[in-house]
């Protein structure tokens, strides 16, 4: 095992230079690996921005962000940031303008192709919102 020196600190446990890299303000070793599905006590879980952007409901991730801040997006009828957790048989509902959509959550991929990211949810139910009026704000989603 070599030791690697970098920026004054003495890294014992790095195999390589490639392993050394900034994470957050600390400098740390290892391979750098990003966690999308977690796993817990209900199963497998994901960001709920995350699985927007992956099922392609919404396009982007950070519009699914802006969605989920402004709340927009419900989790099994309660209002979702960005950050919550999903996992298989949630349901979300979630308003597009004049438009409300409620989906169930039925499967969980870290990257689907564009052709298998309507397997990700089943569609339950959607419906075109009257003018001025705002169903999640009133609370009448299921």
């Amino acid at each position: 095992m070599r030791n690697h020196k970098l920026e004054g600190f003495f890294l014992p446990f790095a195999k390589s230079t490639g392993d050394i890299f900034k994470k957050r303000g600390r400098i740390t070793a290892g391979k750098k690996r990003v966690t999308i599905i977690k796993r817990s006590g209900k199963g497998y879980e994901m960001r709920l921005d995350k699985f927007l952007k992956v099922s392609r409901i919404i396009k982007r991730r950070t519009l699914a962000k802006e969605v989920c801040d402004q709340g927009r997006v419900q989790v099994n009828g309660r209002v979702a940031k960005a950050g919550t957790e999903v996992s298989v048989g949630d349901q979300l509902t979630i308003q597009f303008g004049q438009k409300v959509v409620t989906v169930e959550v039925a499967k969980l991929s870290e990257n689907v192709r564009k052709d298998e990211a309507s397997t990700m949810f089943k569609l339950i139910k959607e419906e075109r919102l009257d003018s001025g009026s705002n169903v999640l704000s009133r609370g009448f989603c299921p």
